[in-house]
């Protein structure tokens, strides 16, 4: 949105940035969320409070859905070109969180939700930006969902900063490609230190359905295979960086 926004005149970025802000929200409330708070055009939200749900992944994940196909929308209607095309990077972790009014007293209060939870969605968003994806969630939000309404692959194992126990990180799709079984025992053999045979699937993934993933972990599989990792390497990936 920064590099779009900079094209045009003070009041048409605050008219699309509203109009984003309020689709957006308008999902959010629409599948039962709670709408934290904006950050510029970044929005938080959560599920399962103030009230328990559920299928409090399942909400989240299918509103992830409808916000990217009403982003893709309106990127068309403000007539942005192919390099100006919109996407949408949203990152969802479950797990437990002190959720409650969090300010300074008297002068601004605010609902919110913190906790290391809370920290991995964020950074689930940001790495969004390294594999070139819209909506990436971790292991613990995949394994509360009903696997057959979902179309997702198993994407990496990695360890993002301020965490010290690495996780699987899922990429959620709204079409189901039947090539992503073969990502995900690519992913397998890669993990096994079987590099050569995991270059043969990640090259032809990304020459044959010029998958961004892929490309980056065949260039692992090479950098791997020149210097083989430690005893006690776990398959993880390490970002050492926001």
């Amino acid at each position: 949105y920064t590099a779009f926004s900079e094209k045009l005149p003070p009041e048409s970025v605050v008219k699309t940035l509203n109009e984003y802000l309020s689709e957006m929200s308008t999902s959010i409330l629409s599948h039962e969320g709670t709408l934290d708070k904006f950050m510029g055009d970044g929005i938080m939200a959560f599920w399962g409070a103030p009230l328990a749900q559920t299928d409090h992944a399942g909400h989240a994940v299918r509103c992830a859905l409808e916000m990217i196909g009403k982003v893709n929308d309106m990127s068309k209607s403000w007539g942005c070109d192919s390099g100006d095309t919109l996407k949408v990077r949203i990152g969802i972790n479950s797990g437990r969180s002190i959720v409650g009014n969090v300010g300074a007293e008297s002068l601004k209060v605010e609902y919110t939700a913190i906790g290391d939870s809370v920290n991995l969605a964020s950074r689930l968003e940001q790495i969004n930006k390294l594999y070139k994806t819209q909506l990436i969630v971790s292991e613990h939000t995949y394994n509360l969902l009903t696997k057959d309404l979902f179309a997702a692959r198993k994407l990496d194992f990695v360890k993002v900063v301020g965490k010290s126990c690495a996780v699987f990180i899922y990429e959620i799709s709204g079409e189901n490609y039947t090539w992503f079984s073969e990502y995900e025992r690519g992913l397998e053999l890669y993990m096994n230190r079987k590099f050569d045979e995991a270059e043969v699937i990640f090259f032809r993934l990304s020459e044959e359905e010029n998958d961004y993933p892929s490309s980056l972990i065949y260039n692992r599989c090479l950098e791997l295979k020149e210097s083989p990792p430690d005893d006690d390497w776990d398959g993880s990936y390490v970002f050492l960086r926001k």
